[in-house]
């Protein structure tokens, strides 16, 4: 971007080695000044192209199919980009967008296969960008829309394979998410919207296969900053990565097959008082880890009754209802609609995703001094802590779309400084033998809570989780949550690697534990598997220096037995003389140890 007077521009030429013929331009193979006369069709290939500061308006098809086209340099005033002004240039490598530019066209900038990122100029002042802008464009990393934004076209970054986060949250213009924007943007990772969107529209992410966290706005404000009305048909559909979304009070219509194929998803928090009016078929078809969600009682049978709303969804419907046919839509959407119905603190936990954590814990605090039963754990009123899936209010929390560490935080201490409960409420299984802390590894909740949950597990001795628990949370994390690998592992092996004697064994094990590889499944499955054989030979080694050692105390205390004179002259020998050889070697077998030659 530039600008500047006539006289300077002859100059730009001359050092770009580009001459004036009357009338027209001319120029060599590698630099153009472009005064908008006319489109490069029949320009043998620039790769920097310099647009003159007169032109406010790049035309339609202006630079395209221009292969080897590599930088261009925008002047300040351009205001238009035209439709596929710069589509299908495929060495084009970055753009710089002008301050006052207001609009771009559709096909813009499609298969533009090198791009990486595109910045706008500060205080840009664009508001529009029309269909299929981005489109294709496979090597885009990075692209920080402006606040000004008020329109997005279709398909406006569909199949951007690298862009990874979005973050739309500044733009309070923009109410629409057209359809397919984000389709087959499978890197996609985390995406923020304004508050102010009120249509995500069909398909707007579908196949976004690494999409892990969907920000409405500031939806813990009270739970009525989001303005969202309508999820369009198959908004979220192949969303494999999802495991969980809040659905706002606002929203009034989701589409069909809005979450097909979200094989991951575990919870799906409504609103308490949701507005919801319309549902199309089978929305949550094929979600197979669906079990944290309740049907608000006014909608589960008069718009979700004939909708096969959870076609597929074998954990919902094989574990708890396993009727065939219509009969077990009916039973299970009866049962969800009253889940938590006589659990005050279970409707807590699922919907404090919608209140600011201060009202949250208001109304805990509301709930203790109302009602202390269902705080008791007792097996006469375990209903009041238990689920129809078998869940504690523990299980709900860390299952939840937002993690609240403080109201994890404030329920264990209750139950540990009331009524010395918090080894059942940690090691209760749900249906599918999960415990709360395989349920935090294999969701979203925030790492806090899982060290919360850590603390608990390895502070109770009786309650310490067993192998199979162990393998159960390392797996998940392995696959779903890869950052908590270092973490799991390292409270895992905790009192294994407390009990080695040398410091330097200690710090071997733990340095090999920081340094889990975290990107590749395998790669993490090796690391685990060699910290564990590191830590198996320390164990060993330390096993036969210990009974070396106590084999040597028997033979000093039988020496002091008979005189403590003998036992002063010969002590220096007794370790030579305590038959630890014959000892050790008859253990070595059961260690997977061999006697070393002498």
């Amino acid at each position: 971007m530039y600008d500047g007077d006539q006289e300077e521009d002859d100059g730009q030429q001359a050092d770009l080695g580009l001459t004036k013929t009357a009338g027209e331009e001319t120029w060599n193979t590698n630099f153009y000044i472009y005064r908008g006369a006319h489109t490069l069709a029949t320009i043998p290939g620039p790769t920097h192209v310099m647009v003159d500061i007169s032109v406010n308006h790049i035309p339609n098809n202006a630079f395209f199919q221009q292969d080897s086209l590599m930088s261009v340099a925008l002047p300040r005033d351009l205001h238009q980009i035209g439709d596929q002004a710069f589509s299908q240039c495929h060495s084009l490598l970055a753009m710089t967008l002008s301050l006052h530019l207001e609009s771009i066209g559709r096909l813009a900038f499609a298969e533009c296969t090198s791009l990486t990122h595109i910045d706008f100029a500060p205080d840009s002042q664009l508001k529009s960008m029309e269909d299929g802008c981005f489109s294709g464009c496979r090597s885009l990393e990075h692209i920080q829309l402006p606040p000004s934004i008020t329109s997005l076209g279709k398909r406006i970054f569909y199949n951007c394979t690298k862009l990874s986060t979005m973050d739309l949250s500044a733009c309070h213009g923009l109410t629409r998410i057209g359809s397919h924007s984000f389709g087959f943007c499978s890197g996609l990772k985390t995406c923020f919207l304004p508050a102010e969107v009120t249509v995500i529209d069909t398909s707007a992410f579908g196949q976004c296969y690494e999409l892990r966290h969907l920000h409405l706005g500031s939806l813990r404000q009270g739970g009525s900053s989001s303005q969202l009305l309508t999820i369009g048909d198959e908004a979220f559909a192949s969303c494999r990565s999802f495991k969980s979304i809040a659905l706002p009070r606002s929203l009034q219509k989701i589409g069909k097959l809005a979450f097909a194929n979200c094989f991951d998803l575990i919870t799906v928090d409504f609103a308490p008082d949701i507005q919801l009016r319309e549902v199309g078929d089978q929305i949550f078809l094929e979600c197979k880890r669906l079990v944290n969600i309740e049907l608000p009682e006014p909608i589960a049978h008069s718009i979700m009754l004939k909708h096969g709303t959870f076609d597929g969804c074998t954990d919902l419907k094989e574990r708890f209802a396993p009727i065939e046919g219509q009969a077990n839509e009916i039973f299970l959407k009866e049962a969800l609609s009253i889940r938590y119905g006589i659990s005050p603190l279970h409707q807590l936990c699922y919907d404090q995703a919608h209140y600011t954590v201060e009202d949250a814990m208001s109304q805990f605090e509301k709930i203790l001094a109302e009602d202390a039963e269902p705080l008791k754990f007792k097996s006469s009123l375990k209903t009041r802590w238990i689920d129809i899936f078998q869940m504690t209010p523990i299980h709900i929390l860390v299952a939840s779309s937002e993690g609240n560490p403080e109201l994890l935080k404030a329920i264990l201490d209750h139950c540990d400084r009331k009524m010395s409960q918090v080894g059942p409420l940690m090691m209760t299984e749900d249906l599918w033998g999960r415990l709360p802390i395989h349920l935090a590894c294999l969701s979203d909740s925030p790492i806090t809570m899982v060290e919360v949950l850590l603390q608990v597990h390895t502070s109770i001795d009786v309650w310490e989780l067993e192998p199979a628990h162990w393998k159960s949370c390392i797996d998940a994390a392995t696959y779903h949550r890869r950052e908590l690998l270092p973490l799991l592992k390292r409270a895992h092996l905790a009192r294994r690697i407390g009990s080695l004697g040398l410091i330097k064994w200690k710090q071997d094990i733990d340095h090999q534990i920081e340094n889990i590889e975290t990107e590749i499944v395998m790669a993490s499955r090796r690391s685990i598997s060699s910290i564990e054989r590191t830590l198996e030979k320390y164990e060993k080694q330390e096993t036969v220096a210990l009974l070396r050692s106590a084999v040597w105390k028997a033979t000093l205390l039988k020496l002091r037995e008979q005189h403590d004179r003998i036992f002063e002259e010969q002590r220096a020998h007794c370790f030579i003389q305590s038959g630890d050889e014959i000892a050790v070697a008859n253990i070595l077998p059961f260690l997977g140890l061999q006697q070393q030659a002498s």
